[in-house]
């Protein structure tokens, strides 16, 4: 397992970045995060560090300065930058100081899979490792089937945020992840699901309409009927109205 450190002034990115995204599949450890580029410069050079995720313009030592003194001292750390910029004199300083890849924010799962196999494939050779196949296909299955059994599990109450809570992720990047993946919204699919479990129990006479539209996720029997046409272009009672 390689170790990466996390520089970002925004508590938000960093925390989410260190918490929420799959490190170890792609064969990182998060090992530690900084709000300040001292504070991580200090850290590389008191402990083993093979990578180091960080943000450009921050208040004191900038990303740049942190990726010049680590190229300039030889320090075996692998800079990746992270930033909203695009300007062309940080390509330029990127280039001189040897950084291996430039992130854009706002980030992108896909990306962050990319560019990190990309570069644990680089890290695996230099180091004389076995190649291992790039493993995101495989993560975004599994993230999609852990949503798709969670919605499943309980699809009355189910919710973004309660379903990111039984996957381990944010409600932002279950949201993203899943669209990525699947082309399809989290709430699309969701709603799928409801309408698909509301026919079933229409097919069942014994429950009033108002009945299957609160088993199906529905309070309000007004907002199910709404939605129900809206997906299927007829109403409930249209769908359980004699054929023929």
């Amino acid at each position: 397992m390689y170790r990466l450190i996390i520089v970002d002034d925004e508590f938000e990115i960093r925390n989410g970045l260190s918490r929420y995204f799959p490190w170890e599949s792609v064969g990182f450890e998060a090992a530690a995060v900084f709000e300040n580029a001292r504070g991580a410069l200090d850290y590389i050079r008191r402990n083993p560090v093979d990578v180091v995720l960080t943000d450009i313009e921050m208040p004191g030592m900038s990303g740049i300065e942190l990726a010049r003194v680590i190229h300039e001292q030889r320090l075996p750390v692998k800079v990746i930058f992270l930033s909203a910029y695009k300007k062309f004199e940080y390509a330029r300083d990127a280039i001189s100081y040897r950084v291996v890849h430039y992130i854009t924010k706002p980030t992108v799962h896909s990306e962050i899979f990319e560019v990190f196999c990309s570069v644990r494939r680089e890290l695996d050779a230099e180091h004389g490792a076995p190649l291992r196949d790039a493993p995101a296909e495989g993560y975004y299955e599994n993230l999609v089937q852990q949503v798709k059994q969670a919605i499943a599990k309980d699809l009355k109450n189910a919710t973004l945020i309660s379903v990111a809570e039984q996957v381990g992720r944010s409600p932002s990047s279950v949201s993203r992840l899943f669209l990525e993946a699947t082309g399809m919204t989290f709430t699309d699919y969701l709603t799928g699901q409801r309408m698909e479990k509301a026919n079933q129990l229409l097919n069942c006479i014994e429950y009033k309409i108002y009945e299957v539209s609160e088993m199906a996720g529905y309070s309000n029997p007004k907002n199910f009927a709404r939605a129900y046409k809206k997906h299927f272009g007829y109403t409930p009672r249209d769908f359980r109205a004699p054929k023929g």
